[in-house]
């Protein structure tokens, strides 16, 4: 007869009850963060389709491609855009930032 100690029965007991809340809790907030995205991007397309009639579906891919934060931004910016140029320019600043510069007396 093999001795085990009351801890590894304990962990035993309690692994699998633990394992599963901690999957929920982990598939729970992926849910709600997916969520919150889709909300956000069905803000923006209201938006951009109230501001401007219709967009180009070009476009779309790169809406898509947002992280939840970016759409949040977006939709505050789209407030004062005049023109689907705005949004163009938005995206462009969104999805390529300046990278950083080395000085110009800087060598190689």
């Amino acid at each position: 007869m093999q001795w085990i100690s009351p801890w590894i029965e304990l962990g035993k007991e309690r692994g699998p009850k633990h394992g599963l809340e901690r999957g929920l809790k982990r598939g729970k907030d992926s849910w709600l963060r997916e969520g919150r995205w889709q909300e956000a991007m069905l803000l923006v397309f209201r938006q951009l389709r109230h501001r401007f009639g219709s967009f180009a579906t070009d476009v779309e891919p790169a809406l898509r491609s947002l992280t939840l934060r970016k759409l949040e931004s977006l939709s505050e910016a789209l407030l004062d855009f005049r023109c689907p140029a705005d949004l163009a320019d938005w995206l462009h600043m969104a999805l390529f930032p300046k990278r950083r510069q080395l000085p110009r007396n800087s060598r190689m």
